[in-house]
């Protein structure tokens, strides 16, 4: 019944670094569909101390983050043919990366607002979800670190890295894969 949609919405959704974006554009190329980009790089999901600033600014960035991301999916604007859209992104692993960025002190608020934005939202119909692995991420910083002028692949990791390239930036990945996958499997 998913996959039988008049215009279906696959949504490709991973960690920075999981290969989403390349993966999505293959799927769109193959079955003509309609490709939808990650407007903005999701932030390291690590609380940098150059984003120390105060919660109410923080939180209003994820805000914008969020409309920019809702934008394309919004039902209003929705297309009705037949090839579909394939996203290189999923709404709802916006949500969970500031979950684990925002204090706890303005995660409701933004909580409260992310619910608006997305009830006027195509969810996706398919979620392909892609897990990377400890050392492949490790990898692909390190690729990143020297490639970011001759090569956009993996440019999902530049924001990481400049929030936090090391241990702690991986660790915080793995956290956010682990949130995405266990919402996927058990609801939310």
């Amino acid at each position: 019944e998913n996959i039988s949609q008049r215009h279906l919405h696959v949504a490709v959704a991973g960690v920075p670094g999981s290969g989403a974006a390349e993966v999505a554009a293959a799927v769109a190329d193959v079955t003509l569909a309609r490709l939808l980009h990650a407007p903005t790089a999701l932030p390291g999901c690590v609380r940098a101390a150059a984003h120390q600033s105060e919660p109410t600014a923080a939180n209003r960035g994820w805000r914008e983050r969020v409309e920019a991301y809702a934008a394309p999916l919004r039902e209003s604007q929705w297309p009705d043919d037949p090839h579909g859209t394939v996203a290189d992104y999923w709404l709802e692993g916006v949500r969970l990366a500031a979950d684990a960025w925002l204090p706890p002190e303005e995660r409701e608020s933004f909580l409260s607002a992310f619910h608006q934005v997305s009830r006027e939202t195509v969810c996706p119909h398919v979620v392909l979800f892609l897990e990377v692995r400890q050392q492949t991420l490790v990898e692909r910083m390190a690729y990143r670190s020297h490639a970011t002028d001759s090569s956009d692949v993996f440019a999902d990791l530049v924001a990481t890295q400049a929030a936090d390239g090391g241990e702690r930036g991986v660790a915080a990945l793995l956290a956010l894969q682990e949130a995405m996958s266990d919402c996927l499997l058990h609801g939310g």
